[in-house]
């Protein structure tokens, strides 16, 4: 009897550490492609990039001085940019090849890499007010470096993903519809935009 309750202790103990070497697997730390919080979070990084736009160039351009609060939001645009560009290494994406949702840290991170997305993503987010804090022309010239980030505007993959996440739950003509409003809304703002 003391036997069989060493045994069943045993069991348990390995159970529990089965149970906690699932819970730390790295696969539970991916975020899925239709994932809705992450599609908002798109969203909220588009606006983002629209006033990273608009205050760059205008800062640059006119060399004025930027009040405390704005370089505070200015921070917080860094943090959103630093968020995005860690949850680009934790998304799941489906191959075209097999259609097949890829969870695979490496592969993940070999595509983002070739995508080239990557290299614009870090100019964009390396913080260079902080760590060149001297205001120089140099740093004023450095800083159209975040313009980088509208690329992403361009990038049409990215918004049919956001729309994907969002209409998935609707009956076929509703997501069709919807999807030919949101599409030809998006690229008569393209064409504002270039």
């Amino acid at each position: 009897e003391a036997q069989q309750k060493k045994k069943k202790s045993k069991a348990e103990k390995n159970n529990k550490v089965k149970k906690l070497r699932d819970l730390l697997k790295l696969e539970y730390f991916i975020i899925s492609m239709n994932n809705w919080w992450k599609a908002s979070f798109d969203n909220a990084i588009l606006i983002v990039i629209g006033y990273t736009c608009f205050t760059t160039v205008f800062f640059v351009s006119f060399d004025a001085e930027k009040s405390n609060a704005l370089v505070n939001i200015d921070h917080l645009v860094t943090a959103f940019f630093m968020l995005d560009f860690c949850f680009n290494f934790v998304c799941e994406y489906q191959d075209k090849e097999t259609f097949q949702k890829i969870r695979d840290h490496k592969k993940i991170a070999i595509r983002y890499f070739k995508s080239g997305w990557m290299i614009l993503d870090f100019v964009a987010t390396f913080p260079f007010d902080i760590v060149f804090n001297a205001q120089t022309q140099y740093t004023r010239m450095i800083r159209l470096m975040r313009l980088s980030k509208l690329m992403a505007i361009l990038d049409t993959s990215r918004i049919k993903r956001i729309i994907k996440s969002y209409y998935e739950n609707s009956t076929r003509a509703d997501r069709f519809q919807s999807l030919y409003i949101v599409m030809y809304t998006y690229k008569i703002f393209r064409l504002i935009v270039i």
